[in-house]
């Protein structure tokens, strides 16, 4: 949306890979290094982009992390819940989910478009203006629907990764996960209490 033809945009992971564990081979290393920009969303989103960035990766590639800038939201923890591998988890990656951060996504996609392509700069900044745009009135029709909902709770059975969306748009939730650690199962307490809100509540 922002570079359109003025780059070739390529997705490191395959779909429906794990980002959080997903390890890059040494075809993907190359891929990396033939590239002029290499983006991605942040150490606690894609924590393998660490280790590759301080040994592997030349330093003519432009390295970007499009979530800076961006306050991250901290997970609760049960005490009895955190391990040694939740130092990955600490903090909700998902910015996204909060268009209003979206935005800054873009705006440090574009930023760095422009530095490394200056003579586009103007196409770039002309592109981004106007995918904000997209953005936000897609913002303003997501709060137009919780504003007119019956329901402004969500319940999530599944590891709870919608903490920015939930914020964002003023709904309540309830969630049998913590947050979206794969190293974590539900307690039968909390899924008795997941069932107990949706009878009380009439969640459909």
């Amino acid at each position: 949306q922002i570079a359109k033809d003025k780059a070739e945009v390529k997705l490191l992971l395959p779909p429906g890979v794990e980002s959080h564990t997903f390890e890059p081979t040494a075809a993907d290393v190359i891929s990396i290094n033939e590239s002029d920009i290499f983006l991605y969303t942040g150490k606690y989103m894609e924590p393998w982009v660490e280790n590759i960035v301080s040994g592997s990766i030349d330093s003519d590639v432009k390295v970007r992390d499009v979530s800076s800038g961006v306050d991250l939201i901290k997970i609760e923890h049960d005490h009895d819940e955190v391990h040694e591998h939740d130092h990955d988890h600490i903090y909700d990656p998902h910015i996204w989910l909060d268009l209003s951060l979206a935005c800054k996504i873009v705006d440090n996609i574009k930023s760095t478009l422009c530095e490394v392509d200056s003579v586009n700069a103007n196409y770039y900044e002309s592109n981004a203006k106007e995918y904000k745009s997209q953005l936000m009135i897609l913002d303003q029709e997501i709060k137009s629907v919780v504003r007119d909902a019956k329901h402004k709770s969500i319940v999530f059975g599944g590891r709870f990764a919608h903490a920015y969306f939930v914020k964002r748009y003023g709904l309540g939730y309830k969630t049998a996960y913590r947050g979206c650690s794969a190293e974590s199962e539900p307690s039968l307490q909390s899924i008795s209490e997941i069932v107990k809100f949706i009878k009380d509540n009439d969640i459909p």
